[in-house]
Protein backbone atom coordinates (compact mmCIF):
# COMPACT_ATOMS: atom_id res chain seq x y z
CA UNK A 1 0.00 0.00 0.00
CA UNK A 2 2.66 2.39 0.88
CA UNK A 3 4.46 1.76 -2.45
CA UNK A 4 1.29 2.25 -4.81
CA UNK A 5 0.69 6.08 -2.24
CA UNK A 6 4.14 7.10 -2.93
CA UNK A 7 3.05 6.81 -6.56
CA UNK A 8 0.37 8.84 -6.14
CA UNK A 9 1.07 11.63 -4.52
CA UNK A 10 4.41 11.98 -7.06
CA UNK A 11 1.60 12.94 -9.58
CA UNK A 12 0.68 16.11 -7.16
CA UNK A 13 1.49 18.91 -9.26
CA UNK A 14 0.49 18.03 -12.60
CA UNK A 15 -2.17 20.05 -14.57
CA UNK A 16 -5.97 19.75 -14.34
CA UNK A 17 -7.04 17.72 -17.43
CA UNK A 18 -10.67 18.02 -19.51
CA UNK A 19 -13.08 15.30 -18.43
CA UNK A 20 -13.70 12.25 -20.58
CA UNK A 21 -16.85 12.43 -22.98
CA UNK A 22 -18.58 8.89 -23.15
CA UNK A 23 -20.38 7.28 -25.57
CA UNK A 24 -22.43 4.05 -24.36
CA UNK A 25 -22.07 1.07 -27.26
CA UNK A 26 -22.59 -2.65 -27.33
CA UNK A 27 -19.18 -4.02 -25.71
CA UNK A 28 -18.47 -7.89 -24.10
CA UNK A 29 -20.37 -8.63 -20.97
CA UNK A 30 -18.83 -6.79 -18.18
CA UNK A 31 -15.96 -5.02 -19.49
CA UNK A 32 -16.06 -2.09 -21.34
CA UNK A 33 -13.56 0.45 -23.92
CA UNK A 34 -11.37 3.03 -22.93
CA UNK A 35 -10.09 5.41 -25.81
CA UNK A 36 -7.77 8.80 -26.17
CA UNK A 37 -4.86 10.95 -26.81
CA UNK A 38 -1.83 12.21 -24.90
CA UNK A 39 -0.91 15.30 -25.89
CA UNK A 40 1.76 17.57 -25.25
CA UNK A 41 1.04 20.06 -22.14
CA UNK A 42 2.75 23.21 -23.70
CA UNK A 43 1.43 22.75 -27.51
CA UNK A 44 -1.15 20.32 -27.41
CA UNK A 45 0.43 18.28 -30.26
CA UNK A 46 0.06 14.27 -30.65
CA UNK A 47 2.56 12.49 -28.54
CA UNK A 48 4.11 9.06 -30.10
CA UNK A 49 5.33 5.87 -28.47
CA UNK A 50 3.69 6.97 -25.11
CA UNK A 51 3.24 4.25 -22.15
CA UNK A 52 0.34 3.88 -20.67
CA UNK A 53 -0.74 1.72 -17.63
CA UNK A 54 -4.61 1.25 -16.60
CA UNK A 55 -5.24 0.99 -12.46
CA UNK A 56 -8.29 -0.72 -12.11
CA UNK A 57 -9.72 -1.00 -8.38
CA UNK A 58 -10.01 -4.59 -7.38
CA UNK A 59 -8.50 -6.59 -10.37
CA UNK A 60 -5.86 -8.83 -9.38
CA UNK A 61 -4.31 -8.96 -12.68
CA UNK A 62 -1.49 -7.98 -14.56
CA UNK A 63 -2.19 -3.95 -15.00
CA UNK A 64 -2.40 -3.70 -19.36
CA UNK A 65 -0.03 -1.41 -21.01
CA UNK A 66 -0.43 0.09 -24.45
CA UNK A 67 1.65 2.62 -26.35
CA UNK A 68 0.07 5.91 -28.59
CA UNK A 69 0.23 5.46 -32.09
CA UNK A 70 1.97 8.26 -34.28
CA UNK A 71 -1.19 10.08 -33.87
CA UNK A 72 -0.72 9.97 -30.00
CA UNK A 73 -4.05 7.55 -30.25
CA UNK A 74 -4.45 5.10 -27.60
CA UNK A 75 -7.16 2.06 -26.41
CA UNK A 76 -7.53 -0.33 -23.80
CA UNK A 77 -10.25 -3.26 -24.37
CA UNK A 78 -11.46 -6.14 -22.50
CA UNK A 79 -11.29 -3.08 -19.28
CA UNK A 80 -13.18 -5.13 -15.97
CA UNK A 81 -15.95 -2.56 -15.25
CA UNK A 82 -15.22 -0.41 -12.33
CA UNK A 83 -13.10 2.85 -11.20
CA UNK A 84 -9.93 3.05 -12.91
CA UNK A 85 -6.83 5.65 -13.38
CA UNK A 86 -4.77 5.92 -16.30
CA UNK A 87 -0.93 6.70 -16.14
CA UNK A 88 1.28 7.60 -18.33
CA UNK A 89 5.28 7.80 -19.12
CA UNK A 90 6.91 9.04 -22.22
CA UNK A 91 10.31 7.41 -23.62
CA UNK A 92 13.09 8.02 -22.02
CA UNK A 93 14.84 10.34 -24.77
CA UNK A 94 11.42 12.78 -24.60
CA UNK A 95 12.84 14.09 -21.13
CA UNK A 96 11.13 17.62 -22.02
CA UNK A 97 7.71 16.30 -20.33
CA UNK A 98 7.10 14.81 -17.68
CA UNK A 99 4.39 11.55 -16.31
CA UNK A 100 0.85 12.59 -15.71
CA UNK A 101 -2.27 10.77 -14.80
CA UNK A 102 -5.37 10.58 -15.79
CA UNK A 103 -8.27 11.94 -14.19
CA UNK A 104 -5.29 14.38 -12.51
CA UNK A 105 -4.74 14.66 -9.02
CA UNK A 106 -6.26 17.29 -6.68
CA UNK A 107 -2.81 17.83 -4.32
CA UNK A 108 -2.16 17.24 -2.27
CA UNK A 109 -4.86 14.03 -2.74
CA UNK A 110 -4.31 11.22 -5.43
CA UNK A 111 -6.24 10.95 -8.14
CA UNK A 112 -9.55 10.29 -7.55
CA UNK A 113 -10.29 7.25 -9.95
CA UNK A 114 -13.52 7.47 -12.64
CA UNK A 115 -16.04 4.60 -13.25
CA UNK A 116 -16.64 2.42 -16.38
CA UNK A 117 -19.80 0.55 -16.56
CA UNK A 118 -20.02 -2.75 -18.22
CA UNK A 119 -20.60 -2.61 -21.87
CA UNK A 120 -19.49 1.34 -21.96
CA UNK A 121 -16.96 2.84 -24.46
CA UNK A 122 -15.72 5.68 -22.26
CA UNK A 123 -13.94 8.09 -25.56
CA UNK A 124 -12.44 11.27 -26.15
CA UNK A 125 -9.62 11.23 -23.29
CA UNK A 126 -6.84 13.50 -23.37
CA UNK A 127 -3.98 12.64 -20.91
CA UNK A 128 -1.56 15.74 -20.84
CA UNK A 129 1.95 14.91 -20.36
CA UNK A 130 3.38 18.19 -18.48
CA UNK A 131 6.79 20.01 -19.36
CA UNK A 132 9.15 18.75 -16.89
CA UNK A 133 10.62 21.55 -14.26
CA UNK A 134 14.13 22.65 -14.60
CA UNK A 135 16.70 24.58 -12.61
CA UNK A 136 19.82 26.24 -14.37
CA UNK A 137 22.46 27.94 -12.74
CA UNK A 138 26.99 27.94 -12.43
CA UNK A 139 28.89 26.58 -9.76
CA UNK A 140 31.97 29.38 -9.13
CA UNK A 141 35.00 29.03 -6.35
CA UNK A 142 36.25 31.35 -4.11
CA UNK A 143 37.47 33.69 -6.40
CA UNK A 144 34.30 33.95 -8.75
CA UNK A 145 35.61 31.51 -11.44
CA UNK A 146 33.53 28.75 -13.07
CA UNK A 147 34.29 25.35 -11.62
CA UNK A 148 34.08 22.17 -14.31
CA UNK A 149 33.01 18.90 -13.27
CA UNK A 150 31.11 19.71 -9.92
CA UNK A 151 28.29 17.95 -8.64
CA UNK A 152 24.97 19.44 -8.50
CA UNK A 153 21.65 17.61 -6.65
CA UNK A 154 18.33 19.08 -6.02
CA UNK A 155 17.68 18.59 -1.92
CA UNK A 156 13.65 18.29 -1.98
CA UNK A 157 12.25 19.56 1.28
CA UNK A 158 8.99 17.07 1.90
CA UNK A 159 5.75 18.68 4.20
CA UNK A 160 5.63 17.31 7.10
CA UNK A 161 8.79 14.83 6.99
CA UNK A 162 12.41 16.08 8.59
CA UNK A 163 14.63 14.21 6.06
CA UNK A 164 14.97 16.11 2.74
CA UNK A 165 14.87 13.62 -0.11
CA UNK A 166 17.39 13.28 -2.95
CA UNK A 167 16.38 14.72 -6.50
CA UNK A 168 18.09 15.04 -10.07
CA UNK A 169 21.85 15.57 -9.86
CA UNK A 170 24.15 16.04 -12.58
CA UNK A 171 27.24 17.44 -13.31
CA UNK A 172 28.97 21.27 -14.21
CA UNK A 173 30.29 21.67 -17.58
CA UNK A 174 33.55 23.90 -18.64
CA UNK A 175 31.94 27.08 -18.22
CA UNK A 176 30.58 25.91 -14.77
CA UNK A 177 27.12 25.77 -15.67
CA UNK A 178 24.39 23.04 -14.79
CA UNK A 179 21.08 22.25 -16.09
CA UNK A 180 18.66 20.10 -13.63
CA UNK A 181 15.68 18.92 -15.26
CA UNK A 182 12.70 16.96 -13.74
CA UNK A 183 12.22 18.67 -10.97
CA UNK A 184 9.97 17.80 -8.96
CA UNK A 185 7.21 21.24 -7.79
CA UNK A 186 7.50 22.30 -4.46
CA UNK A 187 10.01 23.69 -1.96
CA UNK A 188 13.60 22.37 -2.47
CA UNK A 189 17.51 23.28 -1.84
CA UNK A 190 20.01 23.09 -4.79
CA UNK A 191 24.08 21.68 -3.53
CA UNK A 192 27.02 21.91 -5.04
CA UNK A 193 29.78 19.65 -4.47
CA UNK A 194 33.83 19.04 -5.92
CA UNK A 195 36.33 17.24 -4.51
CA UNK A 196 39.89 17.74 -5.33
CA UNK A 197 42.54 15.56 -6.58
CA UNK A 198 45.34 15.76 -3.98
CA UNK A 199 47.77 14.18 -6.35
CA UNK A 200 47.36 17.37 -8.34
CA UNK A 201 49.77 19.07 -5.84
CA UNK A 202 51.53 16.04 -4.23
CA UNK A 203 53.32 15.45 -8.15
CA UNK A 204 57.08 16.65 -7.53
CA UNK A 205 56.15 19.63 -10.63
CA UNK A 206 54.70 21.45 -7.46
CA UNK A 207 57.77 20.40 -4.96
CA UNK A 208 55.86 17.72 -3.03
CA UNK A 209 53.16 20.40 -1.58
CA UNK A 210 50.23 19.44 0.51
CA UNK A 211 47.07 20.08 -0.68
CA UNK A 212 44.70 23.45 -0.12
CA UNK A 213 41.75 23.10 1.87
CA UNK A 214 39.23 21.46 0.06
CA UNK A 215 35.96 22.36 -0.77
CA UNK A 216 33.04 21.73 1.25
CA UNK A 217 29.70 20.75 0.29
CA UNK A 218 27.76 23.85 -0.64
CA UNK A 219 24.66 25.37 -0.58
CA UNK A 220 22.82 27.91 -3.19
CA UNK A 221 24.01 31.08 -3.04
CA UNK A 222 26.84 29.82 -0.72
CA UNK A 223 25.60 28.23 2.34
CA UNK A 224 27.66 25.64 4.70
CA UNK A 225 24.21 23.92 6.33
CA UNK A 226 20.79 23.26 5.15
CA UNK A 227 19.30 25.84 7.66
CA UNK A 228 21.60 28.78 6.09
CA UNK A 229 20.56 28.17 2.34
CA UNK A 230 17.48 29.28 0.35
CA UNK A 231 14.71 28.21 -0.55
CA UNK A 232 13.67 27.29 -4.01
CA UNK A 233 9.99 27.22 -4.62
CA UNK A 234 9.61 25.40 -7.96
CA UNK A 235 6.24 25.30 -9.77
CA UNK A 236 4.82 23.13 -11.86
CA UNK A 237 7.02 22.93 -15.48
CA UNK A 238 8.36 26.17 -14.18
CA UNK A 239 12.26 27.10 -15.94
CA UNK A 240 14.59 29.02 -13.31
CA UNK A 241 17.46 30.15 -14.81
CA UNK A 242 20.52 32.53 -13.39
CA UNK A 243 21.16 30.45 -10.27
CA UNK A 244 25.04 31.11 -9.05
CA UNK A 245 26.60 29.19 -6.24
CA UNK A 246 30.02 29.88 -4.59
CA UNK A 247 32.23 27.08 -3.20
CA UNK A 248 33.11 27.36 0.38
CA UNK A 249 36.42 25.56 1.49
CA UNK A 250 37.03 24.33 4.62
CA UNK A 251 39.11 25.92 7.53
CA UNK A 252 40.98 23.30 7.92
CA UNK A 253 42.59 20.57 5.07
CA UNK A 254 40.63 17.08 4.14
CA UNK A 255 41.64 13.93 4.68
CA UNK A 256 42.68 10.73 2.85
CA UNK A 257 41.39 7.34 4.01
CA UNK A 258 43.26 3.97 1.78
CA UNK A 259 43.06 0.68 2.87
CA UNK A 260 42.55 -2.91 1.35
CA UNK A 261 39.38 -5.60 1.60
CA UNK A 262 39.62 -9.06 1.93
CA UNK A 263 37.61 -12.40 2.77
CA UNK A 264 37.57 -14.34 5.52
CA UNK A 265 40.72 -16.15 4.20
CA UNK A 266 42.68 -13.23 4.06
CA UNK A 267 42.16 -13.05 -0.09
CA UNK A 268 41.78 -9.76 -1.21
CA UNK A 269 38.36 -8.43 -2.72
CA UNK A 270 37.78 -7.03 -6.55
CA UNK A 271 35.01 -6.58 -9.01
CA UNK A 272 32.24 -6.16 -6.44
CA UNK A 273 30.56 -3.38 -5.26
CA UNK A 274 32.13 -1.26 -2.14
CA UNK A 275 30.96 1.73 -1.57
CA UNK A 276 31.91 4.73 0.93
CA UNK A 277 28.66 6.18 2.68
CA UNK A 278 28.42 9.72 4.40
CA UNK A 279 25.36 10.48 6.49
CA UNK A 280 24.67 14.18 7.59
CA UNK A 281 21.91 15.78 8.60
CA UNK A 282 21.48 18.70 5.89
CA UNK A 283 21.85 16.82 2.80
CA UNK A 284 20.46 13.24 3.55
CA UNK A 285 24.22 11.61 2.92
CA UNK A 286 26.13 10.40 0.23
CA UNK A 287 27.73 6.82 -1.16
CA UNK A 288 30.34 6.99 -3.75
CA UNK A 289 31.91 3.66 -4.81
CA UNK A 290 35.62 2.64 -3.80
CA UNK A 291 37.27 1.30 -6.93
CA UNK A 292 39.25 -1.74 -5.58
CA UNK A 293 42.49 -3.12 -7.88
CA UNK A 294 43.29 -6.62 -8.04
CA UNK A 295 44.53 -6.68 -4.86
CA UNK A 296 41.52 -5.27 -3.07
CA UNK A 297 43.41 -2.07 -2.31
CA UNK A 298 41.23 1.48 -2.29
CA UNK A 299 41.97 5.37 -1.65
CA UNK A 300 39.67 8.27 -1.23
CA UNK A 301 40.88 11.68 -1.26
CA UNK A 302 39.05 15.12 -0.05
CA UNK A 303 36.92 13.91 3.05
CA UNK A 304 35.77 16.20 5.73
CA UNK A 305 36.04 15.16 9.25
CA UNK A 306 33.00 13.35 10.36
CA UNK A 307 31.54 9.45 10.57
CA UNK A 308 31.97 6.94 7.32
CA UNK A 309 30.98 3.60 7.07
CA UNK A 310 32.28 1.13 4.33
CA UNK A 311 30.11 -0.99 2.98
CA UNK A 312 30.71 -3.93 1.00
CA UNK A 313 28.84 -6.25 -1.29
CA UNK A 314 29.78 -9.17 -3.57
CA UNK A 315 28.32 -8.63 -7.98
CA UNK A 316 25.37 -9.84 -7.43
CA UNK A 317 26.04 -10.29 -11.42
CA UNK A 318 28.88 -12.48 -11.50
CA UNK A 319 27.26 -16.12 -10.36
CA UNK A 320 30.92 -17.46 -9.95
CA UNK A 321 30.81 -20.48 -7.41
CA UNK A 322 34.36 -19.97 -6.71
CA UNK A 323 33.25 -16.24 -5.47
CA UNK A 324 32.75 -16.38 -1.86
CA UNK A 325 29.69 -14.11 -0.70
CA UNK A 326 30.62 -12.26 2.05
CA UNK A 327 29.67 -9.03 3.07
CA UNK A 328 31.51 -6.42 5.08
CA UNK A 329 29.98 -3.14 7.25
CA UNK A 330 32.65 -1.43 8.63
CA UNK A 331 32.34 2.22 10.86
CA UNK A 332 35.10 4.58 9.99
CA UNK A 333 35.57 8.20 11.92
CA UNK A 334 37.87 10.62 10.25
CA UNK A 335 39.24 13.47 12.62
CA UNK A 336 42.05 14.92 12.02
CA UNK A 337 44.54 13.08 10.15
CA UNK A 338 44.76 10.87 6.84
CA UNK A 339 43.76 7.37 7.67
CA UNK A 340 46.28 4.59 5.61
CA UNK A 341 46.58 1.13 5.55
CA UNK A 342 42.88 0.14 6.84
CA UNK A 343 42.02 -3.52 6.47
CA UNK A 344 38.42 -4.32 6.04
CA UNK A 345 37.61 -8.28 6.64
CA UNK A 346 34.35 -9.34 4.84
CA UNK A 347 32.63 -12.34 6.36
CA UNK A 348 30.16 -14.84 5.06
CA UNK A 349 26.16 -14.27 4.68
CA UNK A 350 24.32 -17.12 6.24
CA UNK A 351 21.57 -19.59 5.18
CA UNK A 352 19.32 -19.64 8.02
CA UNK A 353 16.08 -21.99 8.35
CA UNK A 354 12.82 -21.43 9.98
CA UNK A 355 9.67 -23.01 11.00
CA UNK A 356 5.86 -21.64 10.12
CA UNK A 357 3.33 -21.92 13.16
CA UNK A 358 -0.01 -21.65 12.77
CA UNK A 359 -2.39 -21.13 15.78
CA UNK A 360 -5.30 -23.19 15.49
CA UNK A 361 -5.20 -25.78 13.00
CA UNK A 362 -2.89 -25.52 9.48
CA UNK A 363 -4.97 -24.52 6.67
CA UNK A 364 -4.92 -26.22 3.58
CA UNK A 365 -3.11 -23.50 1.13
CA UNK A 366 -0.15 -23.15 3.87
CA UNK A 367 2.61 -23.73 0.99
CA UNK A 368 1.31 -20.80 -1.29
CA UNK A 369 2.57 -18.81 2.02
CA UNK A 370 6.05 -16.99 0.91
CA UNK A 371 8.87 -15.22 3.71
CA UNK A 372 11.52 -13.29 2.68
CA UNK A 373 14.25 -11.47 4.46
CA UNK A 374 14.65 -7.64 4.67
CA UNK A 375 16.61 -4.93 5.15
CA UNK A 376 16.72 -3.46 8.58
CA UNK A 377 18.85 -0.93 7.99
CA UNK A 378 16.93 2.18 6.03
CA UNK A 379 20.42 3.07 4.43
CA UNK A 380 20.59 -0.83 3.08
CA UNK A 381 23.97 -0.58 1.11
CA UNK A 382 25.61 -3.88 2.24
CA UNK A 383 21.93 -5.88 2.96
CA UNK A 384 21.10 -8.19 0.41
CA UNK A 385 17.92 -8.54 0.54
CA UNK A 386 16.95 -12.18 -0.27
CA UNK A 387 14.23 -13.24 -2.85
CA UNK A 388 11.16 -15.05 -1.23
CA UNK A 389 11.16 -18.38 -0.23
CA UNK A 390 7.87 -20.87 0.02
CA UNK A 391 7.02 -22.71 2.49
CA UNK A 392 7.46 -26.48 2.27
CA UNK A 393 5.09 -29.37 3.65
CA UNK A 394 6.86 -29.43 6.74
CA UNK A 395 5.98 -25.84 7.33
CA UNK A 396 9.71 -25.31 7.16
CA UNK A 397 11.67 -22.73 5.21
CA UNK A 398 14.93 -21.59 4.49
CA UNK A 399 16.40 -17.85 3.69
CA UNK A 400 19.72 -18.03 1.81
CA UNK A 401 22.37 -15.80 2.05
CA UNK A 402 21.38 -13.22 4.74
CA UNK A 403 23.35 -10.54 6.19
CA UNK A 404 22.89 -7.24 8.27
CA UNK A 405 20.42 -6.21 10.20
CA UNK A 406 17.63 -8.10 9.09
CA UNK A 407 13.53 -8.30 9.55
CA UNK A 408 12.18 -11.40 8.70
CA UNK A 409 8.78 -10.62 7.03
CA UNK A 410 5.89 -12.29 5.08
CA UNK A 411 5.78 -11.57 1.18
CA UNK A 412 2.95 -13.42 0.09
CA UNK A 413 -0.01 -13.78 2.39
CA UNK A 414 -2.95 -16.38 2.81
CA UNK A 415 -6.24 -15.00 3.58
CA UNK A 416 -7.55 -14.27 6.76
CA UNK A 417 -4.03 -15.20 8.50
CA UNK A 418 -2.14 -12.72 10.32
CA UNK A 419 1.69 -12.37 11.18
CA UNK A 420 1.48 -12.62 15.16
CA UNK A 421 5.56 -13.17 16.14
CA UNK A 422 8.87 -13.75 14.89
CA UNK A 423 10.66 -15.52 17.37
CA UNK A 424 14.52 -16.45 17.76
CA UNK A 425 14.82 -18.81 20.30
CA UNK A 426 13.34 -17.22 23.21
CA UNK A 427 13.22 -13.52 22.20
CA UNK A 428 10.61 -12.09 20.00
CA UNK A 429 12.32 -10.41 17.24
CA UNK A 430 9.30 -9.13 15.41
CA UNK A 431 10.27 -5.56 15.09
CA UNK A 432 13.98 -6.17 16.02
CA UNK A 433 16.70 -6.03 13.05
CA UNK A 434 19.16 -8.84 14.04
CA UNK A 435 22.69 -9.69 12.24
CA UNK A 436 22.23 -13.78 11.50
CA UNK A 437 24.79 -15.84 12.91
CA UNK A 438 25.34 -19.50 11.67
CA UNK A 439 24.08 -20.58 14.91
CA UNK A 440 21.11 -19.29 14.52
CA UNK A 441 19.74 -21.95 11.61
CA UNK A 442 16.54 -23.97 13.27
CA UNK A 443 15.79 -21.59 16.48
CA UNK A 444 13.78 -19.04 13.86
CA UNK A 445 10.05 -19.26 14.34
CA UNK A 446 6.59 -17.42 12.23
CA UNK A 447 4.01 -17.65 14.41
CA UNK A 448 0.23 -16.60 12.22
CA UNK A 449 -2.76 -16.44 13.62
CA UNK A 450 -6.61 -15.80 12.66
CA UNK A 451 -7.44 -13.86 15.54
CA UNK A 452 -5.91 -10.58 15.34
CA UNK A 453 -7.30 -7.77 16.30
CA UNK A 454 -9.55 -5.13 14.15
CA UNK A 455 -10.01 -1.13 14.33
CA UNK A 456 -13.23 1.42 12.30
CA UNK A 457 -14.58 4.65 12.54
CA UNK A 458 -15.16 7.80 11.16
CA UNK A 459 -13.32 10.43 10.53
CA UNK A 460 -15.12 14.08 11.06
CA UNK A 461 -13.32 17.60 11.01
CA UNK A 462 -14.65 19.99 14.27
CA UNK A 463 -17.62 20.92 12.49
CA UNK A 464 -18.87 16.96 12.44
CA UNK A 465 -18.70 16.78 8.71
CA UNK A 466 -16.84 13.52 7.39
CA UNK A 467 -13.52 13.50 5.90
CA UNK A 468 -12.15 12.37 3.22
CA UNK A 469 -8.87 10.92 2.02
CA UNK A 470 -7.27 11.63 5.17
CA UNK A 471 -4.48 9.87 6.58
CA UNK A 472 -5.61 7.48 9.57
CA UNK A 473 -2.21 5.87 11.44
CA UNK A 474 -2.08 3.43 14.22
CA UNK A 475 0.95 2.68 15.92
CA UNK A 476 2.32 1.25 19.46
CA UNK A 477 2.61 3.36 22.38
CA UNK A 478 5.84 2.13 23.67
CA UNK A 479 8.73 4.59 21.90
CA UNK A 480 10.77 1.40 21.81
CA UNK A 481 8.83 0.13 19.41
CA UNK A 482 8.91 2.98 16.90
CA UNK A 483 11.24 1.18 14.57
CA UNK A 484 12.23 0.71 10.87
CA UNK A 485 8.46 -0.60 9.03
CA UNK A 486 7.37 -1.61 12.43
CA UNK A 487 4.61 -4.12 12.47
CA UNK A 488 2.21 -2.30 14.73
CA UNK A 489 2.49 0.81 12.51
CA UNK A 490 -0.27 0.90 10.24
CA UNK A 491 -1.61 3.56 7.92
CA UNK A 492 -4.99 3.94 5.37
CA UNK A 493 -7.21 6.53 4.15
CA UNK A 494 -10.62 7.14 4.94
CA UNK A 495 -12.93 6.96 2.12
CA UNK A 496 -15.01 9.25 0.22
CA UNK A 497 -17.37 9.17 3.50
CA UNK A 498 -15.05 9.64 5.97
CA UNK A 499 -15.34 5.70 7.10
CA UNK A 500 -11.91 3.82 7.82
CA UNK A 501 -10.75 0.16 8.36
CA UNK A 502 -7.67 -1.40 9.82
CA UNK A 503 -7.44 -5.54 10.24
CA UNK A 504 -4.88 -7.90 11.42
CA UNK A 505 -3.48 -5.51 14.03
CA UNK A 506 -1.47 -7.21 17.08
CA UNK A 507 -2.53 -7.29 20.64
CA UNK A 508 -0.80 -3.95 22.23
CA UNK A 509 -1.24 -0.35 23.15
CA UNK A 510 -1.25 1.81 20.49
CA UNK A 511 -2.17 5.62 19.78
CA UNK A 512 -4.74 6.23 16.89
CA UNK A 513 -4.65 9.95 14.98
CA UNK A 514 -6.07 11.09 11.87
CA UNK A 515 -4.32 13.61 10.27
CA UNK A 516 -4.74 16.07 6.44
CA UNK A 517 -2.81 14.07 3.56
CA UNK A 518 0.57 15.60 3.42
CA UNK A 519 3.53 14.82 0.38
CA UNK A 520 6.41 12.68 1.46
CA UNK A 521 5.29 12.12 4.70
CA UNK A 522 6.53 8.74 5.78
CA UNK A 523 5.74 6.98 9.22
CA UNK A 524 7.77 3.80 8.35
CA UNK A 525 11.33 4.85 7.55
CA UNK A 526 11.50 8.00 9.71
CA UNK A 527 9.36 7.16 12.60
CA UNK A 528 11.44 8.14 15.30
CA UNK A 529 11.72 11.60 14.35
CA UNK A 530 8.38 11.84 13.14
CA UNK A 531 6.04 9.97 15.51
CA UNK A 532 6.77 12.18 18.92
CA UNK A 533 5.03 15.07 18.05
CA UNK A 534 2.40 12.87 16.69
CA UNK A 535 1.70 11.10 19.93
CA UNK A 536 0.54 13.73 21.38
CA UNK A 537 -2.44 14.17 19.42
CA UNK A 538 -3.27 10.56 19.32
CA UNK A 539 -5.94 8.77 21.33
CA UNK A 540 -4.52 5.84 23.06
CA UNK A 541 -6.79 2.43 22.23
CA UNK A 542 -5.28 -1.24 24.07
CA UNK A 543 -6.36 -4.06 21.50
CA UNK A 544 -6.83 -7.58 22.63
CA UNK A 545 -6.66 -10.68 20.01
CA UNK A 546 -9.64 -10.93 18.44
CA UNK A 547 -10.89 -7.49 19.30
CA UNK A 548 -13.24 -5.67 16.62
CA UNK A 549 -13.66 -2.25 17.70
CA UNK A 550 -14.95 1.00 16.36
CA UNK A 551 -13.56 4.50 17.17
CA UNK A 552 -14.66 7.89 15.56
CA UNK A 553 -11.81 10.22 14.87
CA UNK A 554 -11.68 13.94 15.00
CA UNK A 555 -9.21 15.29 12.02
CA UNK A 556 -6.50 16.75 14.08
CA UNK A 557 -3.71 19.51 12.48
CA UNK A 558 -1.34 18.29 11.10
CA UNK A 559 1.91 18.95 13.53
CA UNK A 560 5.74 20.51 13.10
CA UNK A 561 7.84 17.72 13.20
CA UNK A 562 11.30 18.99 14.01
CA UNK A 563 14.88 18.51 11.59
Amino acid sequence: MRACLSVLLALAALAQQQSPRDAPAASAGGTGVIRGRVIAGDTAVPLSYVRLTLQVDGWNGTPPVVLTDTRGRFEFTDVPAGRFVIFAQGPQYRTHYGSASYPAPTPPNPPEPLTLAAGQILEKIDVMLPVVSAINGRVLDDDGVPVAGAQVSVVQLLPGSPDPRRGPTTSTDDRGAFRLAGVSPGDLLVEARFVQEPNEYRHSAFGGLPPPPGFLPTFYPGASSRDEAKTIHVAASEEITGLEIRLLRGSSRTYRLSGVILDSQGRPRSGANAGLEHRNSDSGGSTESLRLDDRGRFTVAGLSPGEYRIRFVPNQFILDPAEPREMADVPVTIADRDIGDLVVTTRPAVDVVGRVVFEGGTPPNARDLEIWARSGDPRAFATIVGRPVRVQPDLSFTLHEVFGPTLVRLHRFLPGWWLKRVSLGADDITDKPVNFQAGDSGRLQLVLSTRTASINGMVTDKSGQAVSGCYVTIFSADPDEWTIDATKTHMTRSTSDGHFEMRGLRAGKYLLVALPPTPGFDFYWNSRRVLPPVARLATEVNLLDGDARTIDLTLSPFPEVRK
